[in-house]
């Protein structure tokens, strides 16, 4: 898996073979850094996630049920945040004060999963919030209200009311959902029209 910094300078990629992260720089196309992150990733290909302001890096780190915060201007790596059982992803609020964290599970497909969200100015993690079977991955609207969860073993999607950390709906949908992304509605501002008929809106 991979993320790309807001500002598109660097390439963030997970090796899951041998727990650590790389990072390309895109104006060369060169690694420019290899970051440690720990046998943690093995077993897996974790998610990873950067904040809006280019900071920091989350890494999902599946086998052990942490995620660990990589500082984007040093390459140095936080002591490991625990989660839940297999955290699958992250994803990053709008306003940057979040990470939402989906916990696979134990991955029988029989116990529902949860989310963990992590708050970002301090690494408190919130009582878990319960969704589907399985749940993959995690989007979250651009204004930053509602989380959607693909619950890979229940074919379903839960909408997370992020102010209250609430499941607010269920959505059914096809077999085993593995993603979502969301589509952002661009409109128009209305033109400003002066009052005198000779001149033009604007």
């Amino acid at each position: 898996m991979l993320a790309i910094t807001p500002d598109g300078t660097h390439v963030y990629v997970t090796n899951g073979g041998d727990g650590t992260v790389s990072v390309i720089t895109t104006a060369t196309g060169l690694v420019s850094a290899t970051i440690t992150i720990g046998n943690a990733l093995a077993a897996s290909g974790p998610g990873v996630a950067v904040t809006p302001d280019g900071k920091h890096v989350y890494v999902a780190n599946l086998s052990v049920g942490t995620v660990s915060v990589i500082t984007t201007a040093t390459g140095v790596v936080s002591a490991p945040i625990t989660v839940g059982t297999h955290p699958s992803a992250v994803a990053i609020t709008p306003d940057g004060k979040y990470a939402y964290v989906p916990n696979y599970g134990d991955g029988t497909g029989t116990v529902d999963g949860t989310v963990s969200v992590i708050t970002t100015a301090t690494g408190v993690v919130s009582a878990p919030i319960t969704v589907g079977k399985s749940p993959v991955v995690v989007a979250i609207t651009p204004d930053g209200k509602h989380a959607y969860v693909p619950n890979l073993d229940d074919g379903t999607v839960s909408v997370i009311t992020t102010a209250t950390g609430v499941v607010s709906a269920t959505i059914t949908v096809g077999t085993a959902p593995s993603a979502v992304a969301i589509r952002s509605l661009l409109t128009a501002s209305t033109p400003t029209c002066p009052t005198t008929a000779t001149a033009r809106c604007r």
